[in-house]
């Protein structure tokens, strides 16, 4: 039988629907460590004259990046025992995370599906994975 996976993704967490081989269905929520974006206000605290004080707005989004890409490649090491993969979720995270898989040379074909789809709950996402394979077998 082959082993199927199916992942909910966005920012924030990743939901994974593991349908092992022998039928039995494993779930895992993987939290982010992402921080969100926040504007600088600049100005305040700070009593160096001309300064603006507080984090740069270029080393808030390079922090971003690199707690991004440290996400993605938790994702990345659960996912790779799979066979097939069906990847969803709201928002740019899911593109960013098939971004990431097509740079696995042994995983990219293993990816069947890159779809949007809203917030949803934990027994929402494992219909909609166990409805997915179904249909696709």
């Amino acid at each position: 039988m082959v082993h199927n996976v199916g992942l909910w993704v966005d920012h924030q967490k990743a939901f994974l629907v593991d349908l092992a081989p022998d039928g039995q269905v494993v779930t895992k929520t993987i939290q982010s460590d992402v921080e969100s974006l926040i504007k600088s206000t600049g100005g305040g605290g700070t009593k160096t004259p001309y300064s603006k004080g507080g984090v740069s707005v270029e080393k808030s989004k390079l922090r971003r990046q690199h707690q991004l890409k440290e996400f993605y490649s938790s994702i990345i090491r659960e996912i790779t025992p799979a066979q097939r993969i069906y990847l969803f979720g709201p928002g740019p995270a899911k593109k960013e995370l098939n971004q990431e898989i097509q740079k696995v040379i042994a995983l990219a074909p293993k990816l069947l599906s890159v779809e949007p789809a809203d917030k949803m709950t934990e027994p929402q996402i494992v219909a909609k994975v166990k409805n997915y394979y179904r249909l696709k077998i």
